[in-house]
Order: structure tokens, then sequence, then C-alpha cells
């Protein structure tokens, strides 16, 4: 596998150079940038998705009915593709960190990740409530539903009225 961060790993520990560090350093503090602005942009389409069913309940959008369904499965879609790029940003953004990490004696993302893998290896599949209930409840699992959500109610309402 190609690295990726510009330098090759050494066989002899060497004590990382202030440069380095502050790349990692920096590294973090990206991959938490782009996590919050991924929180900050998707509050725009739930508002948006909101409102939209707010006007939908109403009676008076009876003849712009399809109008509005369909800009809200459009923002529902575009809403599930930011997701989608953001997510993949910032699993590539971890991959660099946990990479980095391996030149410092501390390693707490890579340690966070080991920790997490290993939790999930020890549930037991059999165990439906504890093992479906974290399932279901992940952060990046309601993030992907959420938008599928909102336009499947919009085809719903859309299919509901025209025929």
């Amino acid at each position: 596998m190609r690295s990726l961060v510009p330098w090759q790993k050494d066989e002899r520990r060497e004590k990382p150079t202030d440069e380095y560090l502050k790349l990692y350093k920096l590294a973090v503090e990206m991959a938490d940038r782009t996590s919050q602005q991924s929180a900050a942009l998707l509050t725009l389409p739930f508002t948006a998705n909101t409102a939209l069913f707010a006007i939908l309940s109403t009676r008076s959008a009876e003849r712009i009915f399809w109008i509005i369904a369909l800009g809200g499965i459009l923002i529902s879609l575009s809403w599930w593709i930011l997701l989608y790029s953001y997510r993949e940003l910032s699993k590539a953004k971890f991959r660099v960190i946990i990479e980095m990490e391996q030149r410092l004696d501390e390693r707490i993302f890579s340690a966070e990740w080991d920790a997490m893998r290993n939790d999930r290896s020890n549930r037991r599949m059999w165990d439906s409530r504890t093992y479906l209930a974290q399932w279901f409840l992940t952060v990046s699992t309601v993030e992907k539903f959420v938008p599928l959500c909102f336009a499947a109610l919009y085809v719903a309402a859309f299919v509901t009225v025209q025929f």
C-alpha cells in the first residue's frame, strides 16, 4: 500500500521533529474543522425540509404541491450526497492522522479506533437488543437515514395527491 503521507517509515524510531508535530496538529485541527463544518452545513437541509413539510400540511399549497414535493426530494438527495462527501473526506483525514501517528510515541486516534473495533467485535450477534440498539444509534447511521426518510415522505405525499 502506498503511503498517505510524503515520507518513508524508518526502521529505527527517531523522534519526530517540531515541524512534523506541527503538521500532525494541523491535520487534527483540520479534521475537527471538517466535522464542525459538516454539522453546521447540514442544519440548512433539515430546516428547509421542516419548512416545506409545514407548507405541505396547509391547504394553501394544493396548486403547487408537486413543485414543493419535488423541491423537497431534491433537497433531501443533495443532503444525502453532502453527508456522503463529508463522511469520505473525514475518513481520508483520519487515515492520514493515523498514519502520522505511527511515528509518535502515543497514538490517541489509533487507540480510539482499536477500542471501537474491539467493542464491536465483542458484541454478540444473537443479543439482538444490545446489538441492534447500538447499530441503529450510531451517528452515521442516523445521518444516512434521515434524508432518505424525508425523500420517501415527499414521494409518498406526491403519489398520494397525484393518484
